[in-house]
Formats: structure tokens, sequence, C-alpha cells
């Protein structure tokens, strides 16, 4: 009981810091994005990893731009290391996606919201989060369709993220069917097909593992022969479209 009390407290303390009511008194658009996670990190394991989950999704819910507060959070991220760094990314897939849904983000405001950033951590874990929510807005029999707004992104490493984020929604579709996931990724060609598929094999293990949300579907029981064999047809002909 006492451990329970514990941790809602140092939540409760999180939120307030990343949510504008810091140590100072000051609102946010006066002192920028303060965060305190030493409450989170001081409960270890587990119960820091809800901490931060439960504080991060409310620190972005209801804001216009969520980006200066994914961007803080990856940055304090990098200071913490490897305790909370090893998991920010897989943390920031539910915050993303939870934002994207209370947002009600579609395929066509995406990018308003997408991070540009080439943090590999936090911040594209918030990126395949929100791309993933939108799964339901693509059409399976246009893939190529949707995954043009990746198009727009400013980096090689903004469009890989975006493309890998498809992988994930490709996957969702399918309630983590992996070849017919692929065979969405293989439709984009052969620049983009790789990128996709990592997302798309990264989905099929959320569900192995029951992480993520990521239904069981057709992710279970699937035999090495199989994946190995789904992995190859993701290699698009030389010639075929972007």
């Amino acid at each position: 009981m006492v451990v329970a009390l514990l941790g809602l407290a140092a939540i409760g303390v999180a939120i307030a810091a990343l949510a504008g009511g810091g140590r100072d008194g000051r609102p946010a658009t006066e002192r920028g994005v303060a965060l305190d996670l030493d409450a989170c990190s001081n409960l270890g394991g587990d119960a820091a990893r809800a901490c931060y989950e439960r504080a991060f999704t409310a620190a972005v819910r209801g804001r216009d731009d969520p980006r200066p507060v994914v961007a803080a959070i990856s940055e304090q991220a990098w200071k913490q290391g490897a305790g909370l760094l090893g998991d920010c990314h897989g943390i920031m897939h539910t915050v993303g996606r939870t934002y994207a849904r209370e947002r009600k983000l579609t395929l066509a405001t995406l990018m308003d919201f997408l991070p540009a950033s080439d943090d590999p951590g936090c911040s594209a874990g918030f990126a395949h989060g929100l791309v993933t929510a939108i799964a339901p807005d693509i059409d399976p029999e246009r893939p190529g369709e949707a995954a043009r707004v990746c198009g727009s992104a400013r980096t090689r490493y903004q469009r890989y993220s975006c493309v890998h984020g498809f992988g994930h929604a490709f996957s969702r579709i399918y309630n983590a069917g992996l070849e017919p996931a692929l065979h969405l990724c293989h439709a984009l060609g052969e620049r983009a097909a790789p990128d996709c598929a990592q997302g798309a094999y990264h989905d099929y293990w959320f569900a192995i593992e029951g992480l993520d949300d990521a239904g069981a579907g057709g992710a279970a029981q699937r035999p090495a022969r199989a994946v190995r064999y789904a992995a190859a047809r993701v290699r698009a002909p030389v010639g075929t479209a972007g």
C-alpha cells in the first residue's frame, strides 16, 4: 500500500512539472518546457516506466503542438542516460498513439504533428505512435498514397522514421499479420520497402511478446521459416517507383 501511494505521488509530481506547474510557479509559456523526472526515476523498474508513461502522456495531452514537450523529454532522457533512454522509445509509442487518438489525427494532418527530429529514441517513438494510430485511416488498396506524406520530411532519418511508422500501421490493419503487412510495404517500392518492413517486423514481435497493445492475431505461432520467406518477399524489383 505504501509503495502504491508513493508511486501515485511520484506520478503527480512529474505530471505537474511536465504540464507547466513547475517549481518556480511560472506558466509553461513563460519559462518554456520544464522537466523534473526524479520522482519517476527514483521508483525504478516497471514502476518507473509506468510513471514516465503517465507523466509524458499528461504532458502532451491537449497541446496544439506536442513537439516542444517531446523534444524536452528527449533531451532529458539523453541527460539521464541508459535508465530512461533505453525505455523511452517504447514508452513514447504509447504516448504518441494516445495523443493521436485523443486529438483525432488523420492521414491529412499527420505531418503537422510528427517530430522534425533525428533522435531515434523518444522522438522517433512518439512519431511511430502517431503513425500507428492513424492505421484506420489508411486504404490498404493504396498504401503508397498513404506513405507518400513522408516525402515532406526534411532529412533521410525523418523519412525513414515516418515510413517505419507506416510498417507498424500496416501491421495493425491486419491485427499483426506479418505477410499482408509486408505486402503493403513491398508496394511502396524498393527504396521505402525495407524501412517499412522494419516497422512491420517490430510490430510482429510486439504482438508475440504482448507489448505496445499489438494484437496477437496473425503474429501468433508463425514458424521461423515462414518469417524468413516473408522477409525475402519484401525486396521490390529494381525500377519500382519509391
